[in-house]
């Protein structure tokens, strides 16, 4: 359905409910579209050392595959960065896939070897933005076509392929490894790495995307550890990877961070927070609260709840969180004002406070070396 405006000239009066009935619509309908997100946990890598080696697999060697992971590369494209591979010490004719940014432009690409017909499918869509993505390259042997898809959409396809060599390699996740020579490192984060030993459809791929393993899942390596220097395999193959050179996990425990000032009328009541940990993290994080770098005993909780307030109450707050394993406190320093407030100017209020939710979203992430 398209929505159309007719010719009508809107009173004065009515522009302010209009702009609050607009804020109201477009919260409504982000809500109902929940769109895929990425894994909470990542490993970023450095674009300099850092990748996974996987060990030569039979269970690797497929003819037709999906291969699909979420990522999120840096903006540095001054030289090649080879997300996904799976190769041997002669690229061009003996590699089963490729996944690339493209040196210069960061435009994806994903490519086969097969002594003649390879599949080349080089996008131009370029995607060193800092944002998270999904992707899937797609190979059917049975059909010759090859298919590759990027957030769910797909953006490049390509008939008449051969059938990709299947060599005995590595597979690397993060560069290219050519007779066991590292090359090409990728810059950003990955996760949720999966090899299906099949070609995925449209809406396999969308149902991947949202985080379902399918069936024929050859090698899915969540890349979730958060620690350590294994990369495991869920599929029940073990072929665990190793984290080599320049890599970080990506932990980020918190959701949704307060806002950093509130102002209360004396005698009121002043809530600070709460900050939201991440559902996965709730059992494994510490609180604690002060006041002045003055610690409040007994004040452990997500937020803080202060009765009839004065002016003594006024000055900043900080609240610290503690991971039990991650060893890596996250702080955040929130504002307190003692005063006496006006209300806003009538049909701004509205406005105000749909402002003010909005203003509270926020990640915050904490990293950790490997071990």
């Amino acid at each position: 359905m398209q929505w159309q405006r007719e010719n009508v000239e809107w009173p004065k009066c009515a522009g302010l409910a209009v702009g609050l009935m607009t804020v109201i619509l477009s919260l409504c309908l982000a809500a109902g579209a929940a769109a895929a997100e990425p894994p909470p946990v990542s490993l970023e890598l450095d674009g300099e050392s850092g990748y996974v080696e996987i060990p030569a697999s039979d269970a690797l060697a497929v003819e037709s595959f999906t291969v699909t992971a979420w990522f999120r590369a840096g903006e540095d494209v001054s030289d090649h960065r080879t997300m996904l591979s799976r190769e041997s010490e002669d690229a061009h004719t003996d590699r089963t896939w490729w996944i690339n940014l493209w040196d210069g432009t960061g435009e994806l690409s994903a490519r086969t070897s097969s002594g003649g017909d390879d599949a080349w499918l080089d996008s131009d869509v370029a995607v060193n933005d800092e944002e998270w993505h999904h992707l899937a390259f797609v190979m059917d042997d049975d059909a010759s076509m090859a298919y590759l898809y990027l957030d769910g959409d797909l953006i490049y396809d390509q008939s008449g392929v051969g059938t990709p060599h299947t060599p005995d390699a590595p597979t690397g996740i993060g560069c290219q490894i050519r007779g066991g020579d590292p090359n090409r490192f990728y810059l950003g984060q990955v996760a949720e790495h999966r090899v299906y030993n099949r070609p995925l459809d449209e809406s396999e791929v969308s149902s991947d995307m949202e985080g379902e393993v399918l069936d024929g899942v050859a090698g899915h390596w969540p890349l979730n550890e958060g620690t350590g220097g294994t990369a495991n395999d869920l599929s029940g193959n073990d072929n665990h990877g190793v984290i080599i050179g320049g890599a970080d996990w990506v932990v980020p425990f918190v959701e949704m961070v307060p806002s950093t000032r509130v102002t209360v009328t004396p005698g009121g009541d002043a809530e600070l927070g709460p900050v939201l940990v991440h559902e996965e993290f709730e059992d494994e994080v510490e609180f604690q609260w002060y006041f002045e770098d003055e610690p409040l005993e007994g004040e452990i909780d997500a937020g803080l709840l202060l009765d009839d307030v004065t002016e003594d109450n006024a000055g900043t707050y900080t609240v610290v969180l503690d991971h039990h394993d991650l060893g890596v406190p996250q702080e955040f320093e929130i504002e307190l004002s003692v005063r006496e407030v006006h209300a806003p100017a009538a049909g701004l209020a509205g406005l105000t406070a749909a402002g003010g939710a909005i203003a509270l979203m926020g990640l915050a992430r904490i990293r950790r070396k490997r071990h």
